[in-house]
């Protein structure tokens, strides 16, 4: 990596330089987000692999989506909004984020439906009622797998605003 070097005078002038126009600090730090974002999902992806999420990664990794803060000060990965599951058996449907969820920190599922008749009001109802829970779903946290790598493309993106902000002032 290329090391920069700036005297004390060099960085008082960059510092009032930056004071007089906040914009090219937003555009910069902006420019470097965006294109650190993509690097995110590339993260998230070897994450999935970490968690053992291998043959699993083509739904949930396609739900996933990289975002830019309105004012271009972050980049992150998050399920994405209004985006559902098929329907399942019972007529069900999951968004994203619930799903995403529950396979990061895994899930209890319960025995079954189960039906069975009471009488209400003297006459017998039937009804529906879930039995004891059954066992649970392993995590897989592949969130937590791709964090030791956001250091080190979180120093990147440092030195890309760096650049940016360097190849405006010169």
């Amino acid at each position: 990596m290329n090391e920069i070097r700036i005297d004390k005078r060099e960085l008082e002038q960059l510092i009032e330089d930056l004071d007089a126009s906040p914009e090219v600090l937003r555009a910069a730090r902006r420019a470097a987000f965006e294109a650190s974002a993509p690097l995110l999902l590339e993260l998230l992806e070897s994450g999935f692999r970490s968690a053992g999420l291998i043959a699993h990664t083509g739904r949930l990794l396609g739900w996933q989506e990289t975002h830019l803060g309105s004012r271009g000060g972050y980049a992150a990965v998050r399920p994405a909004a209004k985006t559902f599951s098929e329907v399942n058996g019972r007529g069900k449907k999951y968004a994203a984020g619930a799903v995403t969820n529950a396979v990061e920190s895994g899930h209890r599922f319960p025995n079954s439906w189960a039906e069975s008749y009471r009488a209400v009001r003297g006459k017998m109802k039937k009804y529906r009622y879930r039995t004891a829970v059954v066992g649970s779903v392993k995590p897989y946290p592949f969130y937590a797998f791709a964090r030791p790598g956001i250091a080190g493309l979180a120093r990147e993106t440092a030195d890309r605003v760096l650049q940016n902000l360097i190849e405006y002032f010169e």
